[in-house]
């Protein structure tokens, strides 16, 4: 992707960030996440000489992004009270909050902007094909569950892949 990420659009709102952690092929890492209305994206906070001499990261401390994921191809499925799967034509993967009220806010604030992108597709193409909303997520092939590479040996699904990039 890049470190540079086209996040300024007209229609574009933002939702929230925070960091969590996202499953990795070494294991857990933490990310900034940020929710806009249409798309999330994730990367690594860049190390700047003030967070090396220990000052506290904020806006002007820049980040790396790593993927910018587009909400109205994107479906979400609960993993565990802390964890849940987002699940994308390019990239599927395993979020976990540090705690349930964390993971409750982002479920439902992507379940709201899932749904929303999902209406405004339908309403662009109303008429062109069906009048039928599609559900979050339907009738789009999404990329394969990345898992740790520890668990890859006991991993037997065709729906899991290891040795994944972050």
């Amino acid at each position: 992707m890049g470190n540079v990420v086209p996040l300024v659009e007209p229609h574009r709102i933002f939702v929230m960030e925070g960091v969590l952690e996202k499953m990795c092929r070494k294991g857990p890492k933490d990310y900034v996440f940020v929710l806009f209305s249409d798309v999330l994206v994730y990367g690594v906070p860049t190390t700047t000489l003030a967070s090396i001499a220990g000052a506290d990261a904020d806006l002007e401390n820049p980040v790396t992004f790593k993927r910018k994921i587009d909400l109205a191809s994107t479906s979400l499925s609960s993993k565990s009270d802390l964890s849940f799967q987002v699940s994308s034509p390019n990239k599927t993967f395993l979020v976990i909050a540090p705690d349930a009220v964390t993971k409750g806010a982002w479920y439902s604030a992507l379940e709201e902007c899932i749904g929303a992108c999902v209406a405004r597709s339908a309403e662009t193409e109303r008429g062109k094909t069906s009048t039928v909303m599609p559900t979050p997520g339907e009738g789009t092939s999404h990329a394969p569950l990345w898992v740790p590479d520890k668990e890859a040996p006991n991993a037997r699904s065709k729906d899991v892949v290891s040795s994944s990039p972050c």
